[in-house]
């Protein structure tokens, strides 16, 4: 008996299953798939992740040699009073 034949039977006798079992099998599948996506997903975006952190600590950015510039010292500045 083949692969194919063995399905064949199977779904046969899945058929006569009653509703609850057939919805119970269902679940259980979509449930198992479920989490091994979710798992996949996980590790898919960690890797891919820490793949971009290692990028973006290999770039250089160029240094800029700008001029010192005074400081400007607005919090020092008088506050005006109210006629005081």
């Amino acid at each position: 008996m083949d692969f194919l034949e063995k399905i064949g039977k199977f779904l046969e006798k899945l058929q006569n299953w009653p509703e609850q079992r057939k919805k119970f099998v269902l679940l259980t599948i979509v449930v198992v798939l479920a989490v091994v996506m979710g798992a996949v997903w996980i590790k898919n975006s960690a890797d891919r992740l820490s793949g971009m952190g290692r990028v973006a600590n290999s770039i250089k950015l160029p240094d800029f040699n700008l001029p010192e510039m005074p400081s400007l010292d607005i919090l020092q500045t008088t506050t005006p009073t109210n006629g005081e």
